[in-house]
């Protein structure tokens, strides 16, 4: 098996070796599905995340349908976004008016999108006149965080509604690619997704070498490779949920390979880190 350059073996475990990976043509998504969950994770859980709200501790549920917390503000609410019935969301940035979300209805607030609050860098009250003063009321950082949110919440129903995607029961598809006595050719986005991820590992860059991997896989789930390394990356990341999702599903695909053993072992050390995290 060919090992990856000096470069990037820093960023891996010692005994880890990784396995030659093959095969690429662009997702058309900056953000990979894993990318959007850890980003929704971390940034609604904070009183200026999606809705400008405090979070209750522990209240923050996401699975592959829908979205779950609980506020803890003036008016204490229980919030569920629905991503199998979210449609398309986008950003609007009147221009005297806080930043919102619209869904494809167009609808500002609606049961599938239950948004109570809006983007602005402003924190104190306005004043009658502010309607008159030819200013934005959220900067381009502001935009920039929201429209993350946009693009998290767009990856995350565009997956939920995707019932044929092969990462939708994983188990079930990896074992019926197991059973093909020929296996079918990589597509060219594994090669380079690949080159990228090696790419940015030799410039130090972890984090996007972990969304070119998320990428390289989510594009085809048939990649043992891609899921090994990118457990690997997300281990050292500290993402160890992920880390531990991505092994699992190495192992789907190759439960008899060489390493197995060892990535089993490594597999049950990120589900121990990953409860200790929590």
């Amino acid at each position: 098996m060919k090992q990856l350059g000096k470069a990037m073996m820093i960023l891996f475990i010692a005994s880890v070796v990784l396995i030659p990976m093959a095969g690429a043509q662009n997702t058309g998504t900056e953000m990979s599905l894993w990318q959007a969950r850890r980003f929704l994770t971390k940034n609604i859980s904070t009183k200026d995340g999606l809705y400008g709200y405090e979070i209750a501790p522990n209240s923050f549920h996401l699975t592959e349908e829908k979205i779950e917390f609980d506020s803890v503000d003036k008016k204490p609410h229980h919030y569920v976004i629905d991503l199998m019935h979210l449609g398309h969301v986008t950003l609007s940035c009147p221009k005297h008016d806080p930043c919102y979300l619209r869904n494809t209805e167009g609808k500002k607030n609606s049961s599938a999108l239950p948004l109570e609050g809006s983007w602005s860098d402003w924190k104190e009250p306005f004043f009658p006149f502010f309607v008159t003063m030819p200013y934005s009321l959220c900067s381009d950082e502001c935009k920039k965080h929201a429209n993350a949110i946009v693009d998290a919440l767009n990856e995350l129903s565009a997956f939920a509604v995707n019932v044929n995607n092969p990462l939708h029961n994983f188990p079930t598809h990896a074992a019926t690619w197991r059973a093909l006595a020929t296996k079918p050719a990589q597509p060219d986005v594994v090669r380079v997704r690949r080159m990228m991820a090696e790419d940015a590992l030799k410039n130090k860059k972890p984090e996007d070498a972990l969304r070119y991997y998320e990428q390289g896989i989510e594009s085809y789930p048939m990649w043992p490779e891609g899921w090994f390394n990118a457990a690997l990356v997300a281990g050292e990341l500290g993402e160890y949920p992920e880390a531990a999702e991505f092994m699992q599903n190495y192992l789907e695909l190759v439960p008899d390979a060489k390493d197995a053993q060892s990535a089993r072992d490594q597999l049950e050390i990120w589900k121990i880190k990953a409860q200790e995290k929590k």
